[in-house]
C-alpha cells in the first residue's frame, strides 16, 4: 500500500510486525474518533503489554478488534527508535507489515523516513459504518515516541522539549516539511479521493482542537493543585510547579500546532497535485479542463458544489462533490439574487459537463438566470419556461416522455426523457397548486424516470408544500459564503463556500460553449 491508502480488512484478527535498519519497538495506541487515547491505559507498548483487544507478541502486536473496547475507534499501529539505541539512531526506512492469523501478509507499508524520524505511525486501523478498515499511514515524528504519543492524549511524565520534537539542531518540521509521494489521480474514483482528503483533514482539525482542550484543563488542574495551599502557594515550589505546568502545557500545543501544520501542507501538496488533472465537473473554473478545447472523458461521478475551508489553516480548501446521477432532489438555499444564480449557473454547467447527453429544462418566472438560459439557447434539448402558463403542460410532457421511456426503451423518441435535468428557479414564488403534482412526482420518482430536479428556495418550508418529508430527503447547498458544515467524522464546524460560475460575461460564454459540447 501507498501512504493515504485505505481498504477493508479481510479479518478481525491481525498480527501487526516491522522491519528496520535502526533498532527498534513496537506498540500500539487504541483511540477515539479524534484519534486521542481512550485512557493512559490503552497505550500498549513494553511496559504495559496488554488492553482489550491489544497485546504484544514477541516481535509483534497481536489485534483483535472485535475484542476492542466498545467506545473505540481506531488502533494506531506505532514504531519507535529502541530508547536504549546509540544517541542520534533515527529511521532511514521503515516496513511495516499487517498479517493474517494463519500469518499470511495483507498488507505491507514502505515508509521512507527522510526528517530524522525516531517514531511512526505505520497502520491506523479504523472502525466505519460497523466494519474495519486499514489505512496506510507513514506519519513520522522526529520528537520520538513520547511527542507522537503526547500528541494522541497520552499523559507523560517528560515529555519532549518543543526543540526536540522538531528535530534537535535542525529547522522546525513545519519550515521544511517532508511531503509524501501523491498517489496518482484515479478518474473513477474522484469522489473518494476527495471524501478522503475531507476526513483527513477534519481528523488532524479535531486532534488539534482536542489537544488544545485537554492542554488547557490540565493547566488548569495543575495550576489550582499549585495555589491550594495558602501557606505554600508563594514558595519557590509553587513557583516551579506553575512554571512546570505551563511548559507542559506549551508542549502539546506546540507539538500539536506542528503535527497540524504538517498534516496541512501534505494535503495542500496533494490537492496542489491532483487539481490540474481534474474533469470539467470537479475542476476550478481556471483550470486545464476549462481552458483548452480537449475531449472530456465519458460521463462523471459526480460534481463539485463548493468547498470547506479549515476552520485552523484559511489557506487549505477541499472540494465538496455530489455523486451523480442525483437519487435526491437538489435544494438551493438562498433568495433570488444574480449571486445565487451564479451558484445555480454553475452547478447546471458542471451537470452538463458531466453528462453531455443531458436534457435541461429551466423554469426562471424572474429572469435571473437569463445569463444560463441564453447562452444554452441553442443547445438541443434545453428548454427555459418563463411564463407561468407554461409549467404545468411542459412537466406533464416531460413526466409522460419519461414514463413511455421506461414502458419502451426501444423508443428513440423517448430516449430523449431518460436523462434530464429540472430547475425551478425562486420557488414557490409564481407557481400555484396546479405545478405541485408534477413536480411531487418528480421529487419522488425523478430518479427512476431519468429526471433529476434542482429547486432553488430560499425558505425550507416551500418544500414542504412538494412533500413533507422532501426538505430532509433533498441535497442541501447553501448559496451564501461562510454558511457552518458539521464534518461526519469528529462534528467540528468547517465554513464552506458555494461554487459559482465565472462572473465575466466572455469567461462565462466559454465554459457555457464547453459544457455545451459546442
Amino acid at each position: 500500500m501507498q501512504p493515504g491508502q485505505n481498504t477493508m480488512l479481510p479479518t478481525t484478527t491481525v498480527r501487526f510486525t516491522a522491519d528496520s535498519a535502526a533498532p527498534f519497538d513496537l506498540s500500539a495506541l487504541v483511540t477515539d474518533s479524534t484519534l486521542r487515547a481512550l485512557s493512559s491505559e490503552d497505550f500498549v507498548f513494553y511496559n504495559q503489554p496488554h488492553t482489550h483487544g491489544v497485546r504484544m507478541g514477541v516481535g509483534s502486536v497481536d489485534i483483535d478488534l472485535d475484542a476492542v473496547h466498545p467506545d473505540a475507534h481506531a488502533v494506531l499501529c506505532i514504531a519507535s527508535v529502541d530508547p536504549l539505541a546509540a544517541t542520534g539512531t533515527v529511521f532511514t526506512q521503515v516496513t511495516a507489515t499487517l498479517h493474517d492469523h494463519a500469518g499470511a501478509a495483507i498488507a505491507v507499508l514502505d515508509i521512507d523516513c527522510t526528517a530524522a524520524e525516531t517514531a511512526v505511525i505505520c497502520w491506523e486501523l479504523y472502525r466505519r459504518a460497523g466494519q474495519w478498515k486499514v489505512r496506510a499511514v507513514g506519519q513520522g515524528y522526529s520528537g520520538g515516541l513520547a511527542a507522537l504519543i503526547t500528541r494522541h492524549g497520552v499523559d507523560v511524565d517528560d515529555p519532549a522539549e518543543p526543540s526536540q520534537a522538531a528535530g534537535a539542531g535542525s529547522a522546525p518540521a513545519e519550515d521544511s516539511p517532508a511531503l509524501m509521494p501523491i498517489e496518482p489521480l484515479d478518474p473513477n474514483h474522484i469522489l473518494e479521493r476527495f471524501e478522503m482528503i475531507t476526513e483527513d483533514a477534519a481528523r488532524s482539525s479535531g486532534a488539534l482542537i482536542a489537544a488544545r482542550e485537554f492542554a488547557e484543563a490540565r493547566l488548569d488542574t495543575e495550576l489550582t493543585a499549585a495555589i491550594s495551599d495558602p501557606a505554600t502557594r508563594n514558595s519557590p515550589q509553587a513557583a516551579e510547579a506553575r512554571a512546570g505546568a505551563q511548559r507542559r502545557h506549551d508542549t502539546v500545543i506546540d507539538e500539536a500546532q506542528t503535527r497540524y501544520r504538517l498534516d496541512s501542507a501534505q494535503l495542500e501538496h496533494e490537492l496542489r497535485t491532483i487539481t490540474p488533472l481534474l474533469p470539467r465537473a470537479f475542476a476550478d473554473w481556471d483550470a486545464p479542463a476549462w481552458t483548452s478545447n480537449t475531449t472530456e472523458p465519458d460521463g462523471a461521478s459526480g460534481l463539485r458544489i463548493g468547498e470547506l475551508s479549515a476552520p485552523h489553516h484559511e489557506s487549505l480548501r477541499i472540494p465538496v462533490c455530489l455523486p451523480l446521477p442525483l437519487m435526491r432532489p437538489l435544494r438551493i438555499m438562498g433568495p433570488d439574487t444574480p449571486a445565487n444564480a451564479a451558484v445555480t449557473t454553475a452547478t447546471v454547467i458542471r451537470m452538463l459537463s458531466a453528462d453531455p447527453n443531458l436534457h435541461l429544462d429551466v423554469i426562471d418566472l424572474s429572469g435571473t438566470l437569463h445569463g444560463l438560459t441564453a447562452g444554452l439557447a441553442r443547445r438541443r434539448g434545453s428548454t427555459a419556461i418563463t411564463q407561468a402558463d407554461h409549467i404545468h403542460p411542459h412537466l406533464e410532457s416531460r413526466i409522460a416522455s419519461a414514463e413511455l421511456s421506461t414502458l419502451d426503451p426501444d423508443d428513440c423518441a423517448a430516449t430523449e426523457a431518460r436523462t434530464r435535468l429540472v430547475v425551478l428557479n425562486n420557488f414557490p414564488y409564481g407557481y400555484d397548486d396546479r405545478h405541485l403534482p408534477a413536480i411531487r412526482i418528480i421529487a419522488e420518482h425523478g430518479p427512476a424516470l431519468g429526471i433529476s430536479l434542482a429547486i432553488v428556495a430560499d425558505d425550507p418550508s416551500a418544500l414542504e408544500a412538494i412533500h413533507p418529508d422532501l426538505p430532509r430527503r433533498s441535497y442541501t447547498l447553501p448559496a451564501s459564503d461562510g454558511s457552518d458544515w458539521h464534518d461526519p467524522w469528529t462534528s467540528n464546524h468547517w465554513a464552506f463556500t458555494p461554487d459559482r460560475a465565472p462572473t465575466d460575461t466572455d469567461h462565462l460564454a466559454r465554459v457555457l460553449n464547453l459544457a455545451a459540447g459546442r
